[in-house]
């Protein structure tokens, strides 16, 4: 079990009759229920409440989801982006990550869980089926962990079986969690990829608190590998911090140990980045966090990075240990410049078409 312990679950009338709400019931922790005939109101007024991020972590609100299921990363001005698509089952998340920055996301005040999958069925359709030339890569870690209620949803179970009749993507399922039990069992057929957030153990435990370990996620990462699924990696973000080298060449030594190069699809790489107003909200929720030890200034997309040799500096390195130990995997950068792409690896990606069209051929390359 996930092991979260909720305060009160709201639930939209329109939703009480839905598998996953019927599952939450049944399996979650939880002190209180409340039906309700609108979620906007409840919304409303936990926004005019004091914003206690705390709070919204213990307290769920199941409702539809009444936009579009799937959405086109924003990406960020002048930064290269892979025209990411991802699927919007959640808002908010379980985890206490001390950089995330869903933290400054003050409109959404609840963790809120979207169960009328049929729509999604319904809003795939019209993505996949109108465009059967393109070929997409879908993930659902954009806005919450992937994985991370898995055992008291059983989203997986509920989502891999709807991208079984399209041949033109792939779902990645990014977590920083060990909870992936159903995902052994679950028929995949090639088109789910299963993919780990990673960092040193010192920041998972001093940074990424309530997420497994770092030999848990490689655990669960075997047990994937094990029956077949095809496995990501995300060092996202990279922190510098004065023993950052020793650290993360050790955490790419037992990745590679325990996942076979072979079988490793993608690995991304990222700078720390967030919007200023973040570092206020950090301090104050956690006052021993040491993410802000290294030189971050504003850049040209607003965000706080590091200076950009720096950035440089700390990739390059990167990409020679990784590439020692899996020599042919593909890397790439989530939201760099050209010119950083260029200063690691001597090229860049003309446009955000072209390392697009970088991830399709890869994808063919590793399932031929």
């Amino acid at each position: 079990m996930s092991g979260f312990n909720f305060q009160k679950i709201y639930i939209d009338k329109k939703v009480k009759d839905y598998f996953i709400t019927k599952n939450i019931l049944k399996k979650a922790f939880y002190k209180e229920v409340e039906y309700i005939d609108d979620p906007c109101r409840i919304l409303a007024q936990r926004r005019s409440e004091k914003n206690n991020i705390f709070d919204s972590k213990k307290t769920l609100l199941l409702t539809e989801q009444r936009g579009n299921y799937i959405k086109r990363c924003p990406g960020t001005k002048r930064h290269l982006c892979c025209n990411y698509y991802f699927l919007n089952f959640s808002t908010n998340c379980p985890l206490e990550c001390s950089y995330c920055i869903l933290q400054t996301y003050i409109n959404n005040p609840i963790l809120t869980l979207f169960v009328n999958l049929d729509k999604l069925s319904h809003d795939l359709d019209n993505l996949l089926k109108n465009q059967h030339h393109r070929f997409f890569r879908i993930g659902t870690g954009e806005l919450t962990d992937s994985m991370a209620l898995d055992d008291i949803t059983s989203y997986s179970k509920s989502i891999i079986p709807l991208f079984e009749k399209y041949d033109n993507a792939l779902l990645e399922l990014k977590t920083k969690t060990e909870n992936i039990d159903d995902l052994p069992k679950l028929k995949h057929n090639n088109k789910i990829v299963t993919s780990w957030s990673l960092n040193p153990n010192k920041i998972i435990k001093k940074e990424e608190m309530k997420t497994s370990s770092l030999k848990e996620r490689l655990d669960a990462a075997q047990k994937c590998q094990k029956k077949g699924y095809k496995i990501g990696f995300h060092f996202d973000p990279i922190i510098n911090y004065p023993s950052w080298e020793e650290d993360y060449r050790e955490v790419i030594e037992k990745m590679s140990v325990r996942i076979d190069p072979k079988n490793i699809i993608w690995i991304s790489l990222g700078g720390l980045r967030f919007n200023p107003p973040l570092k206020s909200i950090v301090k104050e929720r956690f006052p021993k966090t040491e993410i802000f030890l290294g030189e971050l200034i504003p850049c040209s997309d607003g965000k706080m990075r590091y200076l950009k040799p720096i950035r440089v500096e700390m990739y390059k390195k990167m990409v020679k240990w990784i590439k020692r130990n899996c020599p042919n995997v593909f890397i790439y950068f989530c939201m760099e410049s050209k010119d950083v792409w260029a200063k690691v690896f001597g090229w860049s990606p003309k446009n955000n078409k072209g390392l697009e069209n970088l991830f399709t051929e890869r994808v063919k390359t590793i399932y031929k």
